[in-house]
């Protein structure tokens, strides 16, 4: 790739990603400073503890609408892919994501202003679905920059949408439904306009055998993603189910760490998730293995300067954020950074894997890590204090995670002859 270009990438990819990640971080905090400001401060809690819950879910449904094509789009050399047969396919699985929702919403037993939230903000990811297939073309056509461009200008209306109507309205549902506007604004006007595909492209087609085989080769890293989606979001649904909303907007403010950490190496690791893909391909042994070690270093460094902010001035941050006392959760913050610093290598490891084609495998690791969740997760929080038994139980399920996705990663590694 043409240094000049990569560059290119790497600045747009940063900023975009980073402001993507703003979504989520600064919804909840500006709802409930801007609530709490009028209601009391239990009340902003609580308001943005129900708007964290909602992303939280989100989180979790938006796995099937993505069906996990990105990696396998951008790696794949024979066409299976095609952006005609991705379009279409993805039609497919964002319905099954809509059908999978008003399931969940039907057994949630949810109040109706947290209803209308969760039904926006479910909407808001499948659109969400829909511009991951657009940025896939463009990173496959070595035109990733395009892509990082346009997602910084959706991203930013995303959260100028939202802050400036809730300052004006104080109400989180209107507020959600004005970024749920402009978000699909910008996916589905300005990424086809740079994209230059035929009408023909976007035009919707019966499950084909094409999409047959997508499906089976994209399956089980599916199931992978969504179990490692529950992993990641165990602890706050835990925490959520014990102490509530307020006690859930307390855990999401500690774990803003974890968030800045995945964040920054996710950058690095999508600018060179084709380059490792092309290394893996050639059978070029050596460079992969300096590419994955050179991520590993970014994500250690990045966790290291996380623990030293933490011990010094992080806790005071992370209070006049979200307007509330975080002063006597040093522990808990320290055990939050750790766990994002082993969970971002485990995102690393991930990826190659599925690079690797090691679906299967890396589906009966993942599986087993999510039983250990399922049942220790709430021992973890019932039998400490709510905020220590997340953060010590997620720090556990992500050091699990770890050495089963290591052990295949060296596996793979080993098995690749340079050419």
């Amino acid at each position: 790739m043409n240094p000049s270009t990569t560059k290119k990438t790497l600045i747009w990819i940063t900023i975009s990603g980073f402001l993507y990640a703003c979504i989520a971080l600064i919804l909840p905090m500006v709802t409930t400073r801007l609530i709490g400001a009028d209601a009391g401060e239990a009340a902003g809690k609580a308001a943005g503890g129900a708007v964290a819950d909602t992303i939280n879910i989100s989180q979790v449904l938006i796995t099937i609408g993505l069906f996990s094509v990105r990696t396998f789009q951008v790696s794949d050399d024979r066409d299976t892919f095609s952006f005609s047969k991705a379009f279409s396919f993805r039609l497919w699985t964002v319905a099954a994501m809509a059908v999978a929702s008003a399931v969940w919403i039907a057994f949630g037993g949810y109040s109706e202003d947290k209803l209308k939230l969760l039904i926006l903000m479910l909407l808001f990811k499948m659109t969400e679905a829909f511009s991951d297939l657009f940025e896939g073309t463009f990173q496959r056509e070595n035109r990733f920059y395009v892509a990082g461009r346009i997602l910084t200008v959706q991203n930013s209306l995303a959260i100028l949408g939202y802050v400036t109507t809730l300052a004006l309205t104080k109400d989180p549902v209107v507020s959600l439904l004005v970024t749920d506007i402009l978000y699909a604004l910008i996916v589905f006007g300005v990424h086809p306009r740079f994209l230059n595909k035929p009408l023909s492209a976007y035009r919707p087609k019966l499950f084909t055998k094409d999409m047959r085989v997508m499906l089976l080769m994209c399956l089980p890293a599916f199931m992978n993603a969504f179990l490692l989606v529950y992993l990641d979001n165990c602890a706050k649904f835990e925490v959520a189910k014990t102490g509530g909303d307020g006690i859930l907007m307390e855990f999401t403010a500690l774990f803003l760490c974890v968030f800045v950490i995945n964040l920054f190496a996710g950058f690095f690791l999508k600018t060179m998730l084709k380059e490792i893909a092309d290394c893996y391909n050639q059978k070029d042994k050596r460079k992969m293995l300096r590419l994955i070690r050179n991520l590993i270093l970014v994500i250690l460094a990045l966790t290291l300067c996380g623990l030293a902010v933490a011990e010094t001035i992080g806790l005071p941050i992370l209070g006049a954020f979200y307007a509330m006392d975080l002063s006597n959760y040093h522990l808990e913050l320290g055990l939050a950074l750790l766990a994002g610093g082993i969970n971002a290598v485990n995102s690393l490891l991930l990826n190659v894997l599925i690079i690797m084609r090691r679906q299967l495998a890396t589906l009966v690791c993942t599986i087993a890590c999510a039983a250990v969740a399922f049942f220790t997760m709430p021992v973890f929080v019932t039998k400490m204090s709510v905020l220590m038994g997340g953060a010590l139980g997620y720090l556990v399920i992500v050091s699990v995670l770890f050495v089963l996705y290591g052990g295949l990663a060296v596996t793979g590694l080993k098995r690749i002859n340079k050419g």
